[in-house]
Protein backbone atom coordinates (compact mmCIF):
# COMPACT_ATOMS: atom_id res chain seq x y z
CA UNK A 1 0.00 0.00 0.00
CA UNK A 2 2.76 2.74 0.36
CA UNK A 3 4.40 1.79 -2.46
CA UNK A 4 1.16 2.62 -4.28
CA UNK A 5 0.79 5.94 -2.20
CA UNK A 6 4.30 6.85 -2.86
CA UNK A 7 3.64 6.59 -6.92
CA UNK A 8 0.37 9.46 -5.86
CA UNK A 9 -1.52 5.32 -6.71
CA UNK A 10 -5.00 5.09 -5.08
CA UNK A 11 -5.71 1.94 -3.34
CA UNK A 12 -8.53 0.05 -2.60
CA UNK A 13 -7.89 -2.42 0.33
CA UNK A 14 -10.03 -4.08 3.28
CA UNK A 15 -10.26 -2.76 6.29
CA UNK A 16 -7.67 -4.70 8.62
CA UNK A 17 -4.79 -4.24 10.95
CA UNK A 18 -3.41 -0.66 10.32
CA UNK A 19 -4.82 -0.06 6.86
CA UNK A 20 -7.33 2.59 7.31
CA UNK A 21 -4.03 4.74 8.28
CA UNK A 22 -2.99 4.15 5.12
CA UNK A 23 -6.42 4.48 3.12
CA UNK A 24 -8.54 7.18 3.73
CA UNK A 25 -11.83 6.36 2.06
CA UNK A 26 -12.76 8.31 -0.77
CA UNK A 27 -9.49 10.39 -0.47
CA UNK A 28 -6.59 8.33 -0.92
CA UNK A 29 -8.78 5.30 -2.21
CA UNK A 30 -11.51 2.83 -1.15
CA UNK A 31 -11.43 1.14 2.07
CA UNK A 32 -13.30 -1.87 2.16
CA UNK A 33 -15.26 -4.33 4.67
CA UNK A 34 -12.57 -6.86 6.20
CA UNK A 35 -14.33 -9.31 4.12
CA UNK A 36 -16.01 -8.15 0.98
CA UNK A 37 -18.06 -9.28 -1.09
CA UNK A 38 -16.90 -9.29 -5.14
CA UNK A 39 -19.72 -6.76 -5.78
CA UNK A 40 -18.17 -4.69 -3.30
CA UNK A 41 -14.63 -4.83 -4.54
CA UNK A 42 -16.48 -4.62 -8.02
CA UNK A 43 -18.24 -1.40 -6.99
CA UNK A 44 -15.15 0.27 -5.94
CA UNK A 45 -13.12 -0.44 -9.46
CA UNK A 46 -16.16 0.98 -11.46
CA UNK A 47 -16.93 4.14 -8.61
CA UNK A 48 -13.14 5.35 -9.05
CA UNK A 49 -13.50 4.44 -13.18
CA UNK A 50 -16.10 6.73 -13.30
CA UNK A 51 -14.53 9.60 -11.42
CA UNK A 52 -14.08 12.41 -13.50
CA UNK A 53 -10.38 13.33 -14.65
CA UNK A 54 -10.32 15.83 -11.90
CA UNK A 55 -11.70 13.73 -8.90
CA UNK A 56 -8.97 10.97 -9.84
CA UNK A 57 -6.18 13.93 -10.24
CA UNK A 58 -7.04 14.96 -6.35
CA UNK A 59 -7.39 11.52 -4.89
CA UNK A 60 -3.40 10.90 -6.77
CA UNK A 61 -2.78 13.82 -4.90
CA UNK A 62 -3.71 12.86 -2.00
CA UNK A 63 -2.22 9.32 -1.95
CA UNK A 64 0.98 11.14 -2.55
CA UNK A 65 0.57 13.71 0.34
CA UNK A 66 -0.28 11.10 2.37
CA UNK A 67 2.72 8.95 1.58
CA UNK A 68 5.23 11.98 1.56
CA UNK A 69 3.69 12.93 5.02
CA UNK A 70 4.25 9.60 6.98
CA UNK A 71 6.03 7.10 4.91
CA UNK A 72 8.86 8.67 3.38
CA UNK A 73 12.23 7.34 4.74
CA UNK A 74 14.41 10.42 3.98
CA UNK A 75 11.95 12.53 5.52
CA UNK A 76 11.37 10.63 8.60
CA UNK A 77 15.30 9.81 8.83
CA UNK A 78 15.37 13.54 8.98
CA UNK A 79 13.24 13.87 11.70
CA UNK A 80 14.37 10.78 13.85
CA UNK A 81 17.76 12.34 13.36
CA UNK A 82 16.41 15.94 14.93
CA UNK A 83 14.76 14.79 17.93
CA UNK A 84 17.64 12.69 18.99
CA UNK A 85 20.19 15.40 18.54
CA UNK A 86 17.29 17.64 20.46
CA UNK A 87 17.71 15.14 23.44
CA UNK A 88 21.58 15.30 23.48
Amino acid sequence: IEEALGMGLPVIATNVGGVSEEVIDNKTGYLLSANPEINEVVESIERFIELSIEKKAEMKRNAYRLWREKYDARRNAQTLINEIEELL
